[in-house]
């Protein structure tokens, strides 16, 4: 909010129209479901194998964009191809062994689920930004991720625990959320 100030973007936010909201909105919850598989999957699985699964989500935008918007399609079977060659070098960063030593693949879940809740945030999101200064519309989505995020916490009723946690752990978080914010 602060560089939607600093640019004087907040003076269009009056100008925003109702499909734009609503896109912004439904981009930010689909960031925060992104979020809560991604972190559901950490805790679950391996960082390098989760991390992979997630950033498969290029493949899933570009074939949602594909599917939605006629300007993608252009050269589409190129796209297809270099797609093609992502996802499989996605699945072999992975490592997914028949009879993995736990045998447990509910990770696997999370991070799919975290793939495409990703690719429908940038889909939706391309929706949602039509005549919409692009710092309000992240400072937008941003709040729905944090209303979304604690009511979670809130329906779960795991918000004690925040007192619970520790100062190097509090220090990652807000580093973690630097990193979020910047990127």
């Amino acid at each position: 909010w602060g560089i939607v100030f600093l640019t004087g973007a907040w003076t269009t936010l009056s100008e925003i129209g109702a499909r734009s909201w609503l896109f912004l909105i439904l981009s930010g919850l689909a960031t925060g479901a992104s979020w809560i598989c991604y972190f559901k999957a950490l805790a679950l699985g391996e960082v390098s194998k989760v991390a992979a699964i997630d950033k498969s989500s290029i493949v899933l935008s570009v074939l949602f964009s594909m599917a939605l918007f006629a300007a993608e399609r252009e050269l589409w079977w190129l796209k297809l191809i270099f797609l093609a060659m992502i996802a499989a070098g996605t699945f072999l960063m992975t490592d997914i062994r028949r009879g993995e030593r736990s045998g447990n693949f509910v990770w696997l879940l999370f991070a799919v689920l975290s793939a495409v809740f990703a690719a429908l945030t940038s889909v939706l999101a391309k929706i949602g930004m039509e005549n919409v200064d692009s710092n309000a519309a992240t400072a937008i989505r941003t709040c729905v991720v944090l209303i979304a995020a604690w009511l979670v916490v809130i329906f779960r009723k795991e918000a004690a625990l925040v007192r619970e946690l520790h100062r190097k752990e509090v220090l990652f978080l807000l580093l973690s959320g630097v990193a979020t914010g910047a990127s």
